[in-house]
């Protein structure tokens, strides 16, 4: 049988415009893990009480009871206890069948750079630690960011993820919307990454 989850509530002074585009991931510890994007950036027509000097990460909430409820919201962080810096971007995790781990993928970003849904570059892959949900920091790896000639608008986010059944190698596909010119996003190259994970340890 279906039912509701208990609401996992924002204040608009956390975050200006709610929580989007959730990350969702199955630990092997049972845990259900949410990871959220926020958002810092101040428009006077949304009415929101954020403050302008509000840094902007990605957040997260936990479930131990099969997604029944959930943590509070806070926000993400390595277990180093520092937090994963983001911008209001799409993320994803996959686990891979090649070694059993789970990776997120994603945008994290210089804190005082980040503003709203900017930048979104550069694109890294981390793995999850599978008991309390962190990530591990000595594993985020630079997919891809910006290049010489590439404006500050390029995209490196909307990217679709899937694993290739026969060499358990993770694909990822973009447009780097708004590669060369900020006013036409759509302006911009195809890509496709292959990212060969290890073998299991």
């Amino acid at each position: 049988d279906l039912s509701f989850a208990e609401p996992i509530m924002v204040d608009d002074r956390v975050s200006s415009r709610c929580f989007a585009e959730s990350a969702i991931a199955e630990l092997k510890s049972g845990k259900i893990l949410v990871v959220f994007r926020g958002d810092n950036h101040v428009f006077p027509q949304w009415n929101s009480r954020i403050s302008p000097y509000m840094p902007e990460y990605k957040w997260y909430s936990l479930s131990d009871d099969g997604g029944k409820t959930f943590s509070p919201p806070v926000p993400w962080h390595y277990e180093t206890r520092e937090v994963v810096y983001s911008s209001a971007t799409f993320s994803n995790f996959i686990r891979s069948s090649k070694n059993g781990k789970l990776y997120w993928i994603g945008n994290i970003t210089e804190p005082q750079k980040t503003d709203g849904n900017f930048p979104r570059f550069p694109l890294q892959i981390a793995e999850v630690d599978e008991e309390w949900g962190c990530l591990k920091k000595d594993t985020v790896t630079v997919i891809d960011t910006r290049r010489e000639g590439e404006t500050d608008w390029m995209q490196l986010s909307n990217f679709n993820l899937l694993e290739d059944r026969e060499t358990g190698n993770i694909e990822i596909r973009l447009t780097k919307l708004g590669q060369y010119d900020g006013t036409r996003p759509f302006y911009a190259d195809a890509w496709e990454y292959t990212l060969i994970l290890p073998e299991k340890e």
